[in-house]
């Protein structure tokens, strides 16, 4: 899946930033068509409608490839559904160790001071 259907960290927006999923850098396509001379002048009526007229047609694409998303199996933002969410960046690089990403929860059933969920 190229675009993901929410976001990374709902408390960071700004690291949402970036290309879009259509993006795509480089893109070159030639095309050619090639008109084949045979029996197309025929003074045989049947015979230029039958086998005159013909032609070749070709296609050639080439685009640079896209961005992807990395994905992870499990629900990465703790936000409650099944889907797997993007993979979390760990500023540490230490296996183990948390991110700066705050856990969504479904329900709240209890606020503190500064209003948010306890």
């Amino acid at each position: 899946m190229l675009s993901p259907r929410r976001v990374q960290d709902f408390q960071n927006l700004r690291t949402e930033r970036a290309t879009s999923a259509l993006d795509r850098r480089h893109r070159l396509v030639i095309s050619s068509v090639y008109e084949l001379p045979f029996f197309k002048d025929s003074s045989h009526k049947f015979v230029r409608s039958l086998l005159g007229g013909f032609s070749f047609a070709g296609t050639y694409g080439w685009e640079s490839g896209a961005e992807a998303t990395v994905r992870s199996s499990v629900d990465s933002n703790l936000n409650g559904d099944n889907a797997g969410d993007r993979a979390i960046i760990n500023p540490n690089g230490v296996r183990g160790t948390a991110s700066m990403v705050t856990p969504l929860l479904k329900t709240c059933t209890a606020f503190n001071g500064a209003g948010t969920c306890a």
